[in-house]
């Protein structure tokens, strides 16, 4: 306690020094404390920095290692590279698997061994050179110093990689290392083509101490996200919208599943490569009721979906064609081998051939244009010897067998194949399927292909088939099968049929197919009347009478025939005619008469005409008045009603009579009745008889109103068809009252058959338009073409058309008579022209697009080091 008033005492005073002398010595001791650890924390801080100094140093010289060894990476070069101080090793335990796959099976794998130079220094890091890149191993993690040779991108839609490969091998250490490096090696990892077709890449890096730098960096190249397995399992993991990556850090492993066509069709994993010609392929072709073809068969092409715009088209045989008697062939047969017609056979427009004994064959006339050899080798059959065969169709045995029916029916019991029997009678969904009895009888492919593979046809048939939506449907069968009716909405596109050797196939009696069937080395049956819109292409092959094949060329995937032998003009001299002429006689063609002087007088009888037309034959104006007659019967008029005042070329009732008023007995009016007042069709028939020629041709001339009347039957005395063509005006219209007269004259085979048809087309019934349109199939069965002309203002020209159209002519509508001479030359000119035949397949489309070029490109480069 404190003593007020006076100071400490001794025994304070000596406990107050002791306790100073603790407080320096305690201050003392601290300075020395901090000092102390001054020296400490600053020793510590220089060895880290000296440590970081020496890693960068390390990292450079893997820098400088990789700089000159890319400077020595020549093909079989021998060169050095110098190394820092430090420890360094190569090791060969890691490599890289690259595998394509088209989504159902591997399509190529390689492993390439990536030999790596590790470098541990005094910094305490593992550095490692590995395929081009430098990594840094910390004990902990690795991160990548530099990227190594690995790039993925997009060309346009597909993924490519590239990838450089150094696997290096030998010893490494420290100062001078001599580097000898043997020839690279570069391979593509699947080159696709049309029927190869890469759906992804799967890139594994196996055994590498650095597989977590290898996970980032592929993670950020692919731009690839986690898979949701651990070993990247493709039926789990691919969705094909994006890249996928998988770690296994206890396997020191990582794989990446690299997009590159994305999910592709079935077909590609088929491998098919359809090669479509034309509209038929065969190996052999002979009459459906055996030996040789003498029936008749009409190959045309079509473009842009339009069947209107068909025009001669395209065929393959794979073996010599014989013609028998009879044979009438309209298209362009394409031959490997001899075509061998009997005299009375046809071939319309010109047949092509690869030949070898093309010169020494018989043949009417042979000449060379262009540098190919034509020859006549009969009056209706001409041949163009090719300068080389076309390439034979390869069966598809394997890829339907082992490929397509393979894994359809193996995996039928899974989500990726749907099976089904005949109960099923549509399939609306897009996908994979397998059936024993195929009886479906609507396939909807709007949202993507249909792949079914067909074990067998319920009753062995496929019919009443519709197939709707622009995409594909793909049937693989070995099984045999009878065609009647498919339908894909004149899209033959979208329907394919593929078939082995051992397939027969059959199209029975008016079958109507749209679609492909490809069967190469099959046997084809065509049956009579069917017709085939699309593609056939199969083996020994019979077809039967009046067959018609229309092809969609933008199926078409290769031409035959050579550019050079593509590029000729045959000037064929104009077949010999036999040409009917069949004129309207009814009172609708009407008559003429005149009324001179100021008045009244009854025009010529107009008898049925439907309209009469005035008009002034004079220079000076007049004004016209007409009167309309009360007919009692038919004879003449009994009165008149008051007339009325009308402009010249008004249209009046057949029954006026007509006065000039005002005029002068000089003054003429012309009373003009019907179509063709002046009989201008009769002078227009004989000027068109007159461009034949007499010593070959033969003609014929008829007439009808509501009969029918023969002029003269057909002849090849002109002068006499001429004075015997007496045209008038009078009766109904039934056109096939002449057409039939014309029709049932007995035509020469050997010529061409024309008919000239002149009307307005109205027949004065329904009963004469049904007559008229059974007229118009006969025509058509006994190969006539009709050319209509429509005279007048008031046209039937639907059914004009029709004639003209149905039966490979045209119609021409004219309004005056005054243009009748001109049609007439016009059809005159079209049917005597000499015939330049040529051949335009006009312009092959792109098959179908798939990846190109390459998929994987890996440059390996095999290094050797020795210290």
């Amino acid at each position: 306690m404190y003593r007020r008033g006076r100071g400490p005492s001794a025994a304070e005073s000596t406990e107050r020094g002791a306790s100073q002398q603790v407080g320096l010595i305690l201050l003392f001791g601290l300075v020395i404390i901090g000092a102390a650890l001054v020296i400490g924390v600053g020793m510590v801080a220089l060895d880290s920095i000296q440590m970081q100094a020496t890693g960068e140093q390390e990292t450079q010289t893997l820098r400088q290692f990789d700089q000159d060894l890319t400077g020595t990476l020549n093909d079989d070069a021998t060169g050095s590279v110098y190394l820092e101080e430090g420890e360094y090793n190569i090791s060969n335990s890691s490599q890289i698997r690259i595998t394509s796959s088209n989504g159902f099976e591997e399509l190529s794998n390689e492993t390439i061994p990536m030999g790596t130079l590790t470098q541990k220094g005094e910094s305490g890091n593992i550095f490692g050179y590995q395929a081009g890149g430098i990594w840094k191993n910390n004990g902990g993690s690795t991160t990548v110093v530099s990227r190594p040779d690995l790039r993925y991108y997009k060309d346009g839609e597909y993924g490519r990689i590239d990838f450089s490969v150094t696997n290096l091998t030998g010893n490494a250490g420290p100062g001078e290392n001599t580097v000898t490096s043997q020839k690279s090696t570069t391979s593509e990892v699947d080159t696709p083509s049309q029927g190869e077709f890469v759906s992804h890449v799967e890139i594994t890096v196996e055994g590498t101490q650095y597989h977590d730098g290898w996970y980032r960096f592929m993670s950020d190249e692919f731009n690839a996200t986690d898979a949701k397995s651990d070993n990247c399992d493709f039926d789990v993991d691919v969705s094909f919208d994006q890249n996928l990556i998988c770690h296994d850090p206890g396997d020191q492993t990582v794989t990446v599943i690299a997009t590159i066509d994305g999910n592709n069709p079935f077909a590609h994993h088929v491998g098919i490569e359809p090669t479509i010609y034309g509209g038929l392929s065969a190996d052999s072709i002979d009459s459906i009721n055996g030996g040789s073809y003498e029936d008749d068969l009409n190959v045309s092409g079509y473009s842009n979906h339009n069947r209107s715009n068909a025009s001669h088209d395209l065929f393959t045989v794979d073996s010599g064609f014989e013609l028998s008697d009879g044979a009438d062939i309209e298209g362009y047969p394409v031959i490997n081998g001899q075509i061998d017609p009997k005299f009375d056979s046809a071939v319309t427009p010109i047949g092509y051939v690869s030949d070898p004994n093309f010169e020494t064959r018989d043949a009417n006339r042979r000449y060379t244009t262009n540098g190919t050899d034509v020859a006549h080798l009969t009056d209706s059959v001409i041949a163009a010897n090719m300068s080389r065969p076309f390439d034979s169709h390869e069966g598809i045995d394997s890829e339907i067998e082992d490929s397509a029916l393979s894994y359809l029916k193996d995996h039928d019991s899974n989500e990726k194949v749907t099976s089904f029997g005949s109960g099923k009678d549509s399939i609306d969904e897009s996908g994979r399927y397998y059936t024993d009895e195929f009886n479906v009888n609507s396939i909807n492919t709007s949202d993507g292909d249909v792949h079914i593979g067909v074990g067998g046809f319920k009753g062995g048939t496929l019919s009443d088939l519709t197939v709707t939506g622009e995409n594909q449907v793909y049937i693989y069968t070995d099984e045999s099968v009878t065609i009647g009716e498919v339908d894909t909405n004149n899209q033959a596109g979208t329907f394919w049929l593929y078939g082995t050797s051992s397939t027969a196939i059959t199209f029975e009696n008016d079958a109507s197919f749209e679609g492909v069937i490809y069967a190469p080395g099959s046997q084809l049956d065509i049956e009579d009347h069917a017709e085939i819109t699309g593609a056939v292409v199969g083996g020994a092959t019979k077809i039967g009478n009046n067959v018609t094949i229309n092809f969609d060329r933008s199926l078409r995937t290769d031409v035959p025939i050579s550019d050079e032998d593509q590029d000729i003009t045959v000037e064929e001299a104009r077949s010999e005619l036999d040409v009917t002429f069949v004129l309207d006689g009814s009172g609708s063609m009407g008559d003429t008469g005149t009324v001179t002087g100021d008045y009244w007088q009854d025009p010529p009888d107009p008898r049925w005409a439907g309209t009469s037309t005035l008009s002034v034959v004079s220079n000076e104006t007049h004004s016209l008045e007409a009167r309309q007659c009360i007919s009692w019967g038919w004879i003449s008029c009994q009165e008149y009603s008051e007339g009325v005042e009308i402009e010249p070329g008004e249209s009046f009732d057949y029954s006026h009579d007509v006065r000039v008023k005002n005029g002068s007995s000089s003054t003429t009016v012309t009373v003009e009745y019907g179509n063709d007042p002046h009989e201008l069709r009769s002078d227009a028939t004989k000027d068109f008889i007159g461009s034949l020629n007499e010593s070959t041709d033969r003609v014929g001339a008829f007439e009808f109103d509501t009969g029918g009347k023969t002029f003269h039957n057909l002849s090849d005395e002109f002068d006499s068809v001429n004075e015997s063509i007496t045209v008038s005006a009078g009766g109904q219209t039934d056109m096939s009252q002449g057409m039939e007269l014309a029709l049932n004259q007995p035509y020469d085979p050997n010529h061409d058959r024309v008919m000239v048809l002149l009307s307005d087309g109205k027949n004065s019934d329904e009963d004469a338009n049904t007559r008229t349109e059974d007229k118009i199939e006969d025509a058509i069965s006994k190969d006539v073409t009709i050319y209509t002309i429509g005279l007048g203002n008031d046209l039937n020209e639907t059914l004009l058309k029709k004639a003209a159209t149905d039966t490979g002519g045209e119609y021409y509508p004219i309004d005056d008579d005054e243009e009748l001479k001109e049609k007439f030359n016009l059809i005159a000119n079209r049917v005597t022209a000499d015939e330049d035949i040529t051949f335009n397949v006009g312009d092959i489309p792109n098959p179908g697009e798939s990846s190109s070029d390459y998929v994987v490109n890996v440059e390996t480069q095999q290094v050797r080091i020795e210290n």
